[in-house]
């Protein structure tokens, strides 16, 4: 008998860490990959983007040919209506402690006294103590305590999906803090929610993302100027609003499920 021919096959990579699985894509002889957090672009980085490429390709030019980008997206039929919602919140931001970044900037965003914030780090029980430390010194005092779980009274409150669609719905703008890795949910719902989006410039690669004071806010990668951006665009709600519905016009156009598996097929119909 002879070989039965297999129908091409393709990679989605959905980890939060950049690393790219050659040994899977030559192990099982894949036509492309996908890969969620793609964070090696040619045109920009110079020496050390160029290096940091090549350690991650293993000088395979054809692999990173065959490598595209897929982050997430959003699917509309699941957010819900958040009509007549009073925004009552100048910025809110809740999110699990997978970056201690999160835990950062919600101690620094609560010393600001005047602006309305509202907003919390929760854990799983399942996460040790030492994600809660700040510092090296904090960390490694908890590691020679054994580390032990978090409990229940330190894990701070995890709200329910419509728990969480309602605090955006409440807030002019929502903060988006990196996780294990940058593309985070919480990137595609702020839009779907309808509130201006600040957000660190992303370190991985959209197809078309977002713009900056066109549909969104970068801040800084430390967050320093959010307060100033909050101050100033929490009294211009012309200037808010206009970012606001330009976003979620882009969001419909690019960035729904539908869109992505769109983008999804056309890639493969021309690749393979």
């Amino acid at each position: 008998m002879g070989k039965v021919s297999l129908p091409p096959r393709v990679l989605i990579d959905g980890d939060d860490h950049p690393h790219i699985r050659k040994d899977l894509f030559e192990c099982y002889g894949l036509s492309l990959y996908f890969k969620r957090e793609y964070q090696f672009a040619w045109c920009e980085g110079g020496l050390p983007g160029w290096a940091q490429r090549c350690c991650a390709f293993g000088w395979d030019r054809e692999l990173y040919q065959r490598t595209y980008p897929l982050p997430f997206s959003i699917n509309l039929e699941t957010v819900p209506c958040l009509d007549g919602i009073q925004k009552d919140l100048d910025l809110s931001f809740v999110g699990l402690i997978s970056n201690r970044d999160r835990i950062r900037v919600v101690n620094f965003l609560r010393t600001v006294q005047d602006i309305r914030f509202e907003g919390w780090v929760y854990a799983e029980l399942t996460d040790r103590r030492s994600k809660l430390a700040l510092g090296t010194f904090s960390i490694l005092k908890e590691k020679m305590k054994g580390d032990p779980r978090i409990s229940e009274s330190e894990r701070g409150l995890k709200l329910s999906y419509h728990e969480y669609f309602n605090l955006l719905g409440r807030s002019k703008m929502a903060l988006s803090v990196p996780g294990s890795g940058f593309d985070t949910l919480r990137y595609w719902e702020i839009v779907a929610a309808k509130a201006l989006m600040i957000s660190p410039k992303p370190f991985i690669v959209i197809p078309n993302n977002f713009e900056h004071k066109k549909h969104t806010l970068f801040c800084r990668s430390d967050f320093r100027d959010v307060p100033d951006l909050v101050r100033l665009y929490s009294r211009d709600d012309t200037a808010r609003e206009q970012f606001v519905d330009a976003a979620y016009d882009h969001l419909l156009r690019y960035h729904t499920c539908e869109k992505r598996a769109m983008q999804f097929l056309e890639i493969c119909q021309k690749n393979i």
